[in-house]
């Protein structure tokens, strides 16, 4: 009788403790998204400058025949509980855009104490014209994605997030401390530099008019698919599992790009 009644002591202060901690805030239940979205156009000059920071989301970049960028914002916030709690968090990210002479420029931070890449994000939707001058794209954790062929000089910084490009007439300045950069069709313009921390490297591109460039990943593989007249001279570094221009004569070469990875293989192929 007496461990009965213990029992129920027990059960008792569990229950209203429980209850307690309810009236105090604690959520229950099932992840929801809530969401806001805000939209900005610039009219812009021709060869104007792009430059994009945020910490978490996904950069889409889209072509449009049009003088003039635009933002589509989409503020995700996921979580438990009461949904007027979560939208309330949605003011917690700050997002600000400008443009100062022939500089369009966009950030986004999310400044609330609960930061997760999963849970407090946006989608920046971005639309460009085709021909821009410096795309600059800062982003910390996500992914990039340019959707249209672009002709620009390119530069991405991320800390963690993949590249992706469909096709690019440019140079390209590529920084990552963990994350693959693809391009599926291009013209590689001057001195281009891809630096990986850990990530693959796949391009598709011609290489005649790269000038001397470098791509260096730490940790992964460098996949090269080069244009069959391209006039280019490859230095390696690691192990190589195929290299189709090791026979290109070096005085008829116009660019010369060195390849190195630590750990992974190199393959250059012609297409």
């Amino acid at each position: 009788m007496k461990r009965i009644f213990i029992l129920i002591i027990y059960i008792s202060l569990f229950v209203l403790l429980a209850a307690c901690t309810n009236e105090e805030g604690l959520d229950l239940g099932p992840k929801k998204e809530v969401s806001s979205y805000s939209s900005k156009v610039y009219k812009i000059e021709k060869n104007s400058t792009l430059k994009v920071d945020c910490d978490f989301g996904n950069i889409y970049v889209y072509c449009w025949d049009s003088d003039e960028i635009k933002f589509d914002v989409k503020r995700k916030i996921r979580g438990i509980g009461d949904k007027a709690k979560l939208e309330k968090k949605l003011s917690h990210f700050k997002i600000n855009s400008d443009s100062s002479s022939n500089i369009i420029s966009f950030s986004s931070k999310y400044e609330g104490k609960d930061k997760d890449a999963v849970d407090n994000s946006i989608d920046a939707n971005i639309y460009v014209p085709r021909t821009m001058g410096d795309i600059y794209l800062k982003l910390d954790t996500g992914v990039i994605k340019i959707n249209d062929n672009i002709k620009c000089n390119l530069k991405t910084e991320v800390n963690m997030a993949n590249v992706e490009v469909a096709g690019l007439e440019g140079n390209i300045q590529a920084l990552a401390q963990m994350g693959n950069i693809r391009l599926n069709s291009g013209n590689i313009l001057k001195e281009s530099n891809i630096k990986l921390g850990q990530g693959h490297i796949n391009i598709k591109a011609d290489f005649s008019d790269a000038g001397f460039g470098q791509m260096e990943t730490s940790l992964g593989n460098i996949e090269l698919q080069v244009e069959r007249n391209s006039l280019v001279e490859f230095e390696t570094v690691g192990d190589v599992e195929i290299n189709e221009f090791k026979d290109a004569e070096a005085e008829d070469s116009t660019s010369k790009i060195k390849l190195s990875t630590s750990m992974g293989k190199i393959s250059i192929r012609k297409y």
